[in-house]
């Protein structure tokens, strides 16, 4: 299973990616990445909930509730609903609706780097569990999982010195 700094990176990194080449609007401002980022931490919510089971003798959760497609796809359907017609995502009255479709996004970016790595994504909860299991759940896996980690911030930093310099904001 990937670090929790993964999901956060891939999920920054690649809508970041999305906000400076596809869409190239400046009102989608770095905090939203942020949000996506975040939301790219949402499965694994239920890592507290297994910490008092834990505590209490129950068995563990994870990933039965929190990892399943059924999730992202109603977030992404709320967002369309709540969205005005006729109007960008990135309009003020969809402010609400553009936050879930970010938070969709990184919710989606978790599942699809858990499915890569794992075999933990299904289509509703308590479903089975299904993914390409490509890392080990070993010491040679959590290494290279760590170096990937390493090497996509260095990536990223180096984009966005690129792209925006960010040294200016040192």
């Amino acid at each position: 299973m990937p670090n929790s700094v993964t999901h956060v990176l891939i999920a920054i990194i690649l809508v970041d990616l999305v906000r400076d080449y596809i869409i190239k609007d400046k009102r989608f401002k770095l905090h939203y990445v942020l949000i996506a980022g975040i939301a790219g931490l949402l499965p694994d919510i239920d890592y507290f909930v297994d910490y008092f089971n834990h505590l209490t003798g129950y068995t563990t959760i994870h990933p039965a509730y929190t990892h399943n497609l059924l999730i992202p796809v109603v977030i992404l359907g709320i967002a369309f609903l709540v969205k005005k017609r006729k109007l960008s995502f990135l309009d003020k009255k969809n402010k609400f609706a553009f936050i879930l479709l970010l938070i969709a996004s990184g919710y989606f970016i978790h599942l699809a780097l858990d499915f890569i790595a794992w075999d933990s994504i299904s289509l509703l909860p308590l479903g089975k569990g299904y993914g390409l299991n490509l890392i080990p759940p070993n010491d040679f896996g959590r290494s290279l999982l760590a170096g990937i980690d390493a090497i996509l911030l260095i990536a990223w930093l180096w984009h966005e010195e690129v792209r925006h310099k960010i040294r200016d904001f040192i």
